[in-house]
């Protein structure tokens, strides 16, 4: 019994597993947070939200410090707790405490981020790598399934105010951080050296000049830009009373489509993947300017946009462990290249409420990164359109290798 335990808590579907209910429990706190933020603070909520994501991306500089001094574990485990603490803040409304937790979450969310991606690619260990970010995706994807609907019975059903449910969240994210505690260590950390704060960050931003990066940065700012709509504007759109249930489907959406994923990348590669993500993006707004004058479209419109949000995040986070022997740097960058964006969306949704400019400007990026991804693809791969086999020894970044570390001075 005692081997066959240790067999089970030791196989990879149990640690991404555990992974995604740690990330989940954390989530279900903070995505109604982050739903509800612009509710109860207005204009302000739109600034500490592109507050947040500005410190974010500046923190992705640094993420791949921590992942390299202390390790993913315990990296994940201390940047959760800036989650608890801008909940907390939130159920105080006050504004200029909001501020400033908005900015630590920034550096350490993107630090938890960073870990995650690092934590599911040492897992993975090159095999399955649909599959396994796909289980992930799909657990935590729960989150918006089980906190929309647990937040819209309490709105409706009980006498508990915005401010009272925050509190509850607050414990809510307490004991994700708990939980991350206690996850499973990979088994497969890398065995590197312990680097100079500097040469990490130095590496980090070389990447950005790496030749597939420099392919991907577009489906990279789509997937900001796609946030930014779904946090910013599209909330607003809505009637307070509808956004649990309008989300309830988009959670129901995105998790269903990661379980989906992980089969379809591994199985069929990645031209299925990126058909189904130009539909499900183009149907999903133009059905959110259809539902300005009826109202049920919002439902179907969500769901698409559920299955656009979670194909293109699973879809880059595959692609990276794909492409990157080092996935930190790799990570770190798509964070901070998204998060301008979701901040950037942010701020002109404080001032604008026409739906069509976010709209269009992320179709529009959304079709040059499937063109560029198709061109990248096929000028590595000739005569396949399948993905690179990690264990066969070829990556994408050989086209434009990365400075040796060992090369670049401190």
């Amino acid at each position: 019994e005692v081997e066959t335990f240790q067999r089970m808590t030791g196989s990879k579907r149990f640690k991404i597993s555990f992974l995604g209910v740690s990330f989940c429990v954390l989530f279900i706190a903070w995505s109604l947070t982050q739903t509800f933020t612009t509710t109860l603070f207005g204009g302000m909520g739109f600034i500490s939200l592109s507050i947040l994501y500005f410190f974010f991306a500046f923190g992705s500089f640094i993420a791949p410090v921590f992942t390299n001094k202390i390790g993913t574990k315990a990296s994940m485990a201390i940047s959760s707790l800036a989650y608890v603490f801008f909940i907390a803040c939130a159920a105080f409304q006050w504004v200029p405490i909001l501020l400033v937790a908005s900015a630590t979450l920034g550096v350490f969310g993107t630090i938890l981020w960073t870990s995650q991606g690092v934590y599911v690619a040492e897992v993975a260990d090159g095999q399955d790598i649909g599959k396994m970010n796909g289980l992930f995706f799909g657990i935590y994807g729960f989150n918006f399934i089980l906190g929309t609907a647990t937040v819209g019975v309490l709105l409706k059903k009980s006498s508990l105010g915005l401010a009272s449910i925050m509190w509850i969240l607050a414990g809510v994210a307490t004991l994700g951080s708990i939980l991350l505690l206690i996850t499973p260590r990979t088994g497969n950390a890398a065995k590197g050296p312990i680097l100079p704060p500097s040469t990490i960050i130095m590496n980090t931003i070389r990447t950005i000049g790496e030749l597939p990066m420099m392919h991907l940065i577009p489906l990279i700012l789509f997937q900001g830009t796609s946030s930014s709509y779904m946090y910013g504007i599209f909330p607003t759109l809505l009637q307070v009373d509808d956004i649990p249930l309008v989300f309830l489907g988009y959670g129901i959406a995105r998790m269903i489509s990661s379980f989906s994923f992980g089969h379809i990348y591994d199985k069929m590669g990645w031209m299925p993947i990126i058909i189904i993500l130009f539909m499900s993006t183009t149907f999903g707004y133009a059905l959110c300017i259809f539902a300005i004058s009826d109202q049920r479209l919002f439902y179907p419109a969500a769901v698409c946009l559920g299955m656009t949000d979670t194909f293109i995040i699973n879809f880059l986070s595959s692609t990276f462990m794909k492409l990157w022997k080092d996935t930190a740097p790799a990570f770190a960058v798509y964070r901070f290249l998204s998060s301008v964006m979701i901040a950037l969306g942010l701020f002109v949704s404080r001032f604008s409420t026409n739906i069509l400019i976010l709209e269009m400007s992320a179709w529009i990026l959304l079709i040059i990164g499937i063109a560029l991804y198709v061109k990248l693809m096929r000028q590595q791969m000739p005569a396949s359109l399948d993905p690179i086999p990690l264990e066969e020894g070829r990556h994408l970044s050989n086209l434009h290798p990365p400075v040796p570390l060992e090369d670049i001075v401190d």
